[in-house]
């Protein structure tokens, strides 16, 4: 029922209550039933003061939400219009930041050019200058790879220790197998530059002899390729043969040494290979390494010098690529494992010989015809 209902039953139920000849007992009924009903229009009533009462609390809440909102957009509307001046100064930084790096390495890629040009210039100071301003490219993120091969190229020309091992450094700071493809370039320039220097001091010796038996001294021939050879900075002819044979022995000597430090960094390479990668040392001159306990895997030494080097208990069990290698002052016989073909072209090749100082401790024939045994028993 709703409350109109209950009034008008309420109203009834008082006009019964008036008449004379009710009973006492019906007096009684009705009085009660008077009762509930009035305690039903109170709760009624109370209902509708609670709905009432939510209903303007939520409009109040309403309004405090409209107000809230209205003041934190007049807060909000100024931050946000700071926040894009910010971003747009912060992105005008930005812009000027990458415009200043492409200006730089603009600048750099110029005095790249310039650098490459003047390596042809044939005056020694002038190369060593152009190895110091080289190295500022190494690190370079435009030309760093390019700066790095020119390095490479250039560092084989150089004869001085000092200043070949300043320039290895900065190219090979710290030596992983990813660099071994140019650590095995510049061994084999360094390769062809002491063939050449090598064949220059046998032609001097020569030239050497001839003067000697004829009596006399000279200065050398003009068909003679080591004629053209300068000693120092000053451009002047060495006075005579023995002069050029002691200058290129002094080169050569020096050239000996680099090459050790580029086969130290080949030993280096080697043994961070990842467990499937095929090294490819093809012509490479490793000399005076270090490659004991050396896992070779499936490396390619074809046309591969590796003279006067320590190869005891290296692992040459999977080479199958290895001809015209040189393994001069080598005792090889000391590897752990050595393939079976390699086996037979070392032992025809390069087999022990009582006359050759070795590397490393000193070898026998006993030894070498042990260790020949036990390498061919466990092919």
């Amino acid at each position: 029922m709703d409350l109109n209902e209950l009034e008008a039953k309420l109203a009834e139920i008082e006009v019964q209550t008036t008449d004379p000849s009710l009973l006492p007992a019906d007096q009684v009924r009705l009085e009660k039933a008077s009762s509930i009903l009035k305690a039903a229009i109170d709760s009624h009533k109370a209902i509708q003061d609670i709905k009432k009462t939510t209903a303007e609390t939520s409009n109040l809440l309403r309004g405090a939400r409209s107000e809230s909102s209205r003041y934190w957009i007049s807060v909000a509307a100024p931050l946000v219009g700071s926040i894009a001046v910010v971003a747009t100064l912060l992105f005008q930084i930005h812009q000027f930041n990458e415009n200043s790096k492409l200006q730089r390495i603009n600048s750099e890629g110029t005095a790249f050019r310039n650098l490459i040009q003047s390596t042809h210039m044939p005056s020694e100071l002038s190369s060593y200058t152009n190895m110091a301003l080289l190295k500022t490219f190494l690190k370079s993120e435009a030309y760093g790879e390019q700066a790095r091969t020119v390095a490479v190229s250039m560092m084989s020309g150089i004869a001085s220790r000092q200043g070949f091992r300043e320039m290895f450094l900065s190219v090979f700071p710290d030596i992983n197998y990813s660099d071994l493809p140019e650590l095995v370039r510049l061994s084999r320039i360094q390769n062809e530059t002491i063939s050449v220097a090598t064949s220059d001091k046998r032609r001097a010796e020569k030239d050497l002899e001839d003067a000697k038996k004829r009596g006399v001294e000279t200065q050398p021939s003009p068909s003679s390729r080591v004629q053209a050879r300068q000693i120092g900075t000053g451009g002047l002819t060495a006075p005579n043969y023995q002069d050029t044979v002691d200058q290129i022995q002094g080169e050569l000597d020096e050239m000996g040494d680099n090459a050790t430090m580029t086969s130290a960094g080949i030993a280096t390479a080697l043994r961070k290979r990842p467990e499937d990668a095929v090294p490819d040392l093809t012509a490479a001159l490793i000399w005076s390494a270090d490659l004991s306990g050396l896992k070779f895997g499936s490396a390619i030494l074809t046309g591969t010098e590796i003279g006067n080097s320590d190869v005891s208990d290296a692992d040459l069990g999977s080479i199958t690529q290895f001809a015209d290698s040189d393994w001069s002052y080598t005792q090889w016989w000391r590897a752990k494992k050595i393939n079976s073909g390699l086996l037979v072209y070392l032992k025809q090749n390069f087999a022990f010989d009582s006359s050759v100082n070795y590397f490393g401790k000193a070898a026998s024939q006993s030894e070498y015809q042990e260790r020949i045994e036990k390498l061919s028993s466990s092919q």
